[in-house]
């Protein structure tokens, strides 16, 4: 099963221990018996409204796909920044570990003053997980955590583009590599873009928006507001040969020889 009841149930190892406000409280409130994508989320949405086309500012409900280190550390920032976040793995102990992670993160900050018990609730209101594709049908952004240019990974871009709604787009979280034919493999190539951080993204103040030559400009302002939303620096690159940092380092390693 893959609708919202088996998505409740999957959560329950990662963030059992705060039930009261936790994700299960909230898909009960949200009800979690819906058998439509998203449960209660996707319900809120007026019946008939359009999803929030490309371009009409930073994307509110982002996807991510795949995790590790910078999913975490990008999750915890759209969660900071006031956007709704959903998890895809692709098995139910890596979603629970990856949920852990985030909690684990949240708690720290609780502890450190960083952030307040309620802010913590508030945040942890928005963000849900689930091992199916489909949930990200109500998305405005999907991001795909360290894809390279491959035929696995373009596949998954494929599949996801199969999922998303009409207006919504596509994100790769890495060093550009390979961006034009990823986006080559989805339906939408115009409306799909790199995410490049200068360094590790949790320690990145400048982050690349990496575009092709297909890429909408309403698409690449799109990038823009995430980024700054994100509180960082936004530069825009073409990524024929990676990113500019990706560039700048081959440069100076070759100038060292």
């Amino acid at each position: 099963a893959q609708g919202p009841g088996a998505r409740e149930r999957r959560r329950g190892g990662a963030v059992g221990r705060r039930p009261a406000q936790g994700p299960e409280a909230r898909e009960r409130r949200r009800g979690g018996g819906d058998s439509s994508p998203r449960g209660g989320r996707g319900s809120a949405r007026q019946p008939g409204k359009q999803p929030v086309a490309a371009g009409q500012g930073a994307p509110g409900h982002v996807g991510l796909v795949g995790f590790g280190p910078a999913g975490t550390a990008l999750a915890v920032a759209l969660l900071g920044a006031g956007a709704e976040v959903t998890v895809i793995e692709g098995d139910t102990q890596t979603l629970a570990e990856t949920l852990a992670e985030v909690a684990a993160h949240h708690d720290q900050s609780v502890q450190a003053g960083r952030l307040t018990a309620a802010r913590r609730e508030a945040e942890w209101e928005r963000i849900d997980g689930s091992t199916d594709l489909r949930e990200l049908e109500s998305a405005d952004m999907a991001i795909v955590t360290g894809a390279a240019g491959n035929a696995e990974a373009e596949r998954l871009m494929a599949e996801i583009d199969r999922v998303l709604g009409p207006g919504g787009m596509l994100a790769v979280l890495g060093d550009g590599t390979g961006l034009a034919a990823l986006a080559s493999a989805t339906g939408r190539p115009e409306a799909v873009i790199a995410l490049i951080p200068a360094r590790p993204f949790a320690q990145a103040r400048v982050i690349e928006v990496g575009v092709t030559g297909e890429t909408r400009e309403d698409v690449v302002a799109a990038g823009f507001q995430l980024v700054r939303r994100l509180g960082r620096i936004a530069v825009r690159s073409g990524v024929s040969g990676g990113g500019i940092g990706r560039r700048v380092g081959h440069a100076l390693r070759h100038a060292m020889d």
